[in-house]
């Protein structure tokens, strides 16, 4: 077993012991309190401490992370992003630095931790009217700091990146049923097809030309944002990338409907008192959803050899789920062929 496959055994392998016993390594005292946290990608549990850390806080997240995921580099500069959007005034969830580093690594191992304060706050699926303007005010003040950030390590959200490796992945895996590989495949190259032609207006070969990337969150969903006395603080930055700003805003209010649509206005109203929004770029909206969606069956089947992800997704040995995803591929396509003809922001 190389050195990546053994880490990697040993990051399935881990028990909250373990990952206690690193966390006294450098010098923090757990009380043993500790709870899993929801997690697929890393491992994260929420520790209690006997001593507070300098910083004031007794309670503190930790953050695994997946071995061979992202290079050392790609990990600093989500940390350094989050902290420089905490410097300029945002409420973001940032890692502590601990002996002059955010990212520690574990002894022996070729697995690195981070470590972040507990933020009480609760969830909110349902934002108020007056909470979508807040919060399109914070996205866009957060892509006001990410315009002028420089991302070397960071992956760019392209087609190819995204919805090209999650389709490749997708037919590489086990269980799909051999019978409907061929049925798939087809769907998923038209998928993509209509995605890249929702983005032809543009020059670039991907459809988005480098003046429309920059550093944006990238996973923006209620379950990363946490309110607190009327403020959302945004959380985990894991899966930022140099994207389009429409990635952070499609999956808050996901067009699908009248009342979606008035949602969406609210969050744009409240960030256009900040900066202007390229509501040009709206009807992309779709494209990255569908780009999502091939990102996401191919990640489940490219970590299928983690237990937990078997455990999580058992429907994905089922040749039911296969056909609904074959289904949801074509529908889609059309979907994007729709959007093109239909932009529903048009009286805005």
């Amino acid at each position: 077993m190389d050195i990546l496959g053994a880490t990697t055994q040993f990051f399935f392998d881990l028990t909250p012991d373990r990952l206690l016993g690193e966390i006294e390594s450098v010098g923090l005292r757990p009380t043993g309190r500790c709870m899993p946290l929801n997690s697929l990608e890393n491992r994260v549990i929420e520790v209690e401490l006997s001593d507070p850390l300098p910083t004031g806080e007794k309670s503190i997240v930790v953050k695994f992370y997946r071995p061979g995921r992202w290079r050392p580099e790609a990990i600093l500069e989500d940390h350094a992003f989050s902290q420089l959007l905490a410097k300029s005034g945002l409420d973001v969830i940032t890692p502590v630095t601990l002996n002059n580093t955010t990212l520690l690594k574990m002894q022996d191992q070729m697995l690195f931790w981070a470590i972040y304060p507990k933020v009480k706050g609760q969830l909110v699926d349902e934002p108020t009217h007056e909470q979508l303007q807040i919060l399109g005010l914070k996205i866009a003040q957060l892509h006001e700091v990410g315009s002028s950030f420089q991302a070397h390590f960071r992956p760019k959200l392209t087609v190819a990146n995204y919805a090209q490796a999650g389709l490749e992945h997708l037919l590489q895996f086990q269980f799909l049923p051999m019978s409907l590989q061929s049925s798939i495949k087809k769907q998923g190259e038209e998928l993509i097809k209509q995605i890249g032609l929702n983005y032809s207006t543009q020059e670039s070969g991907d459809g988005l030309t480098s003046s429309t990337f920059q550093a944006i969150h990238g996973d923006l969903h209620y379950g990363n944002i946490l309110w607190n006395e009327g403020r959302p603080f945004i959380a985990d930055f894991d899966d930022m990338v140099v994207g389009p700003l429409a990635q952070d805003i499609w999956m808050l209010t996901n067009v699908g409907s009248e009342e979606e649509v008035l949602r969406q206005e609210a969050l744009l109203s409240g960030y256009e008192e900040y900066r202007p929004f390229p509501r040009s770029t709206l009807p992309w909206c779709q494209s990255l959803k569908a780009i999502r969606y091939m990102h996401y069956l191919g990640w489940v089947c490219k970590r299928w050899e983690d237990p937990i992800f078997k455990q999580t997704f058992p429907h994905y040995e089922n040749v039911s789920f296969w056909e609904m995803v074959m289904i949801d591929f074509e529908n889609m396509a059309r979907q994007l062929q729709s959007v093109r003809e239909y932009d529903p922001f048009s009286s805005y």
